[in-house]
This record gives C-alpha cells, structure tokens and sequence, in this order.
C-alpha cells in the first residue's frame, strides 16, 4: 500500500472550496466550535448533522495495465447548509454550484490528483427546522480516483 492521498484531498478541498466561496459561508474540517453558529457552513470531511456517519473513504489497488502503479479511489463526504430566507447570505444550492464548478475546472485539486484523475460529486438533498429557523442541508459526496 501507497501512502494515502485521502488525508490530502480532504485539505485540498477544504482550501479551494475556502478561496471559492462567497463571504459569509464558514469552512471547516470538523464540528463547529461551542458557541459559533455560522448561518451558512461548508464542512468537508465531517458532517455535522451526521456525526456518527462516515467521513468518507478509500481503496487502493495495484493498477496493472499501468505499469503495476497504485490507484487510489475515495470518496470525501461535504455538508453544505445554509439558514434559508437570508438576504446576506448565499443559499446552500448556491454554495454547491460553486464546489461544482471548481471540481468541474480542476480535476486534479491543484495537482494533488494525477493528471489522469477523475473527480466527480453526487448531492442528497435534506431540508431542517432548527432554533435559528428553516436550514437547507446538502450532503455531497465527492469521488474521486488517481494513480500515486
């Protein structure tokens, strides 16, 4: 077994979805802080509204039409949520577009990935009500595959 490139990609992601989204949507890589509540959140690595769920995962083989390289293939899970009915804030839908499009521009998370790597997302869709009022909450899964 190669050294693992999930720990990488979790961080990857977490910095360029961080220098991506929009003022006012927190980044983290883990629980929120006692006492904070951003209206709008993007957690990668780490769901809140699931804390005993899995963070994601990843499996490495030997790749032998590849010259008996190493593959790596995970997944990274990514919450996204946001207060709805907020004028000063993006909408979680919004937010997600944004990852999207990152993901769509730079396949390899900034040369993390190998030049061959493919990512891709999939989104569970779940509305809340909480103390601070409706929360739309999306749950994307982040695949991904490269050679180490």
């Amino acid at each position: 077994m190669s050294s693992p490139v999930w720990p990488l990609v979790v961080a990857g992601l977490a910095s360029g979805i961080g220098d991506r989204v929009t003022y006012g949507v927190s980044v983290l890589t883990g629980p929120v802080v006692s006492g904070d509540s951003p209206g709008a959140y993007v957690s990668v690595g780490y769901l809140p509204s699931q804390p005993e769920s899995n963070a994601g995962g990843f499996i490495q083989s030997i790749d032998t039409s590849a010259a008996w390289s190493w593959q790596e293939s995970g997944t990274v899970a990514v919450e996204v949520a946001a207060l709805t009915g907020s004028s000063t804030l993006p909408d979680a839908f919004t937010v997600a577009g944004l990852i999207s499009g990152y993901l769509a521009e730079d396949q390899t998370l900034g040369g993390l990935l190998s030049t061959d790597a493919t990512v891709t997302t999939s989104c569970d869709v779940t509305n809340a009500q909480t103390t601070s009022g409706a929360v739309q909450r999306l749950i994307l899964t982040i695949s991904y595959t490269t050679r180490t």
